[in-house]
């Protein structure tokens, strides 16, 4: 996740994949697998870029905004901004089946990876393991920011809680201006509930575990 203050706690969530449609199974691990491969390409360039990239008093954080100026162009610009119309590491070329909101959340979830290893390097020194060095079968999920998905309550006889998250796989290569969505089935308990409330919801990851059982993981900023 992006840099934020106060408390963070991640609210770990069933999927209820037994009773999801093949379709919905079957976006998402393309969309999951998609975002791997995203987040991936960006730690191996903020690897490589990583001494122009440092920055901070402890020079132990990576600086997002000229990540970006290296890996995504820019052509519609706010006054006094100049265009950036070609890039060293064009990720939009590369990765044509994304939207511009997900790109930049797979390299903040990509730069907050990496800033935690250069954080490990400093008490381990270099035997810390870099995140390019991960097992590559390994799916990497990307945090999703709350304006891009809803907890909605719909009672059926599937489930009561689903996840309702904007899906731009098929709509940035068709060119469509609104995105298609998805909708998740969770299984959430009462606990589930009260730690949800307990502040404000801001991000949302889907991913599985060793197991291959899928969960969402929702992180909550307590007030």
């Amino acid at each position: 996740m992006a840099r934020s203050k106060g408390v963070t706690i991640a609210v770990k969530i069933p999927i209820n994949w037994e009773d999801m449609t093949e379709r919905t199974r079957q976006r998402l691990r393309q969309t999951v697998g998609r975002d791997t491969r995203v987040i991936r390409a960006f730690l191996g360039i903020i690897e490589q870029n990583e001494n122009n990239l440092l920055t901070g008093k402890s020079r132990d954080r990576i600086d997002d905004v000229k990540l970006s100026q290296l890996t995504m162009t820019a052509l519609k610009v706010r006054s006094g901004y100049s265009q950036r119309t070609t890039v060293p590491h064009d990720l939009k070329v590369r990765f044509s089946r994304i939207s511009q909101n997900e790109m930049a959340e797979c390299r903040q979830t990509a730069v907050a990876l990496y800033e935690s290893y250069l954080k490990l390097r400093k008490k381990k020194g270099w035997n810390a393991s870099r995140p390019t060095s991960t097992n590559g079968s390994r799916r990497i999920p990307r945090w999703v920011y709350s304006q891009r998905f809803k907890l909605i309550e719909k009672v059926t006889s599937v489930s009561r809680w689903w996840l309702d998250i904007r899906d731009a796989f098929d709509s940035v290569q068709e060119e469509r201006t609104f995105h298609d969505r998805l909708s998740v089935p969770l299984k959430i308990s009462p606990f589930h509930l009260n730690q949800i409330q307990r502040g404000e919801v801001k991000a949302v990851q889907l991913f599985t575990d060793r197991r291959k059982k899928w969960w969402i993981a929702i992180a909550v900023r307590v007030a």
